[in-house]
């Protein structure tokens, strides 16, 4: 099993087509679709932990 490792990242979204930040069953979220891309990049399944929320169709700039 590999190592745990941390990321910090900084995000900016448009999240018109959103609904919020956290996972939410059948609801596009951030959470999710950043936790499905690290699994298309790396393979692994990985868990995000958000500093932060957003509620649905708020953007977040940096």
């Amino acid at each position: 099993m590999p190592s745990a490792q941390n990321w910090l990242l900084l995000l900016t979204y448009e999240g018109t087509c959103y609904h919020g930040w956290q996972v939410q069953p059948n609801s596009p979220t951030i959470e999710d679709s950043l936790e499905q891309a690290v699994k298309r990049l790396t393979g692994e399944t990985v868990k995000v932990h958000g500093a932060g929320r957003t509620d649905s169709g708020v953007h977040a700039l940096n």
